[in-house]
């Protein structure tokens, strides 16, 4: 797909260039990412209303001075909650008007239920109005194929992925054994018709990775903590997400 040759070029910040000063996924953290040249990954989460805003957990206690859940807010009381550096958080509109088409965005739709059950309808018709319209570099991905589906009737310019993991792992307890076999074996590759996928830097060895292969499918991958992973990953994967550090520039214009 040569839309998606933009993705493979630059590096995405994993929630932006984060730091005491500018939290994940905030205004500051994304014109950090811009300066230094990279491209944006971002998350993207309903609220009550089913607005579309820029957070990635469902609780608000770890990054914000409330200890409520997203789906307690509307963007009337949005307006209330600040994140640690007392900006707010921020709508998917108001990133897409900073960002103005100046570094590539990779954005994640978030399953607000972690379960991987069906998306309110009116969540994703707001994301996907916003994506579609956007005139800059832009993807979208989800882990939960639901998601992915839903947002089909994108524009085929607009690149769709799926995010992917090893399901069998602990941390997919919350899933059913029958939805962990569906995501490990990509039952749904055909339906879906994806662009990429964004797997699991510490996985390499997994069926998505060479089943994407098999296909040529890019593979993204997530999250590169280090130079030394940053080394193991770009024998195995097409494109980095990473935080924690800066990646090698030499990648950058290749």
């Amino acid at each position: 797909m040569v839309i998606f040759d933009s993705f493979l070029r630059k590096p995405f910040a994993h929630r932006g260039l984060y730091d005491a000063d500018a939290p994940e996924n905030s205004l500051a953290s994304f014109r950090n990412t811009i300066v230094a040249g990279f491209g944006i990954e971002l998350d993207v989460i309903g609220l009550a209303d089913h607005l579309p805003i820029v957070f990635h957990d469902i609780s608000l206690a770890r990054l914000t001075n409330r200890i409520r859940t997203i789906k307690d807010l509307n963007l009337r009381n949005l307006k209330e909650v600040y994140l640690k550096n007392g900006e707010n958080i921020p709508t998917l509109e108001e990133i897409l008007a900073s960002v103005a088409g100046n570094v590539p965005i990779l954005l994640e739709v978030k399953d607000d239920n972690e379960c991987f059950n069906d998306p309110h309808d009116q969540f994703i018709i707001k994301v996907a109005e916003q994506v579609e319209n956007y005139k800059g570099p832009i993807a979208v991905m989800a882990f939960n194929p639901s998601v992915v589906s839903k947002l089909k009737g994108l524009s085929s310019e607009i690149p769709k992925g799926l995010v992917t993991d090893d399901f069998y792992s602990k941390d997919w307890n919350s899933l059913d054994l029958t939805k962990r076999k569906a995501l490990t074996n990509l039952d749904f590759l055909k339906t879906l018709d994806l662009d990429f996928i964004s797997h699991n830097v510490k996985k390499i060895n997994s069926a998505q990775v060479t089943m994407a292969r098999n296909i040529g499918l890019p593979v993204i991958c997530w999250t590169v903590r280090s130079k030394k992973e940053e080394n193991f990953a770009r024998k195995n994967f097409d494109n980095i997400t990473f935080e924690h550090y800066l990646p090698d520039y030499s990648f950058l214009n290749k």
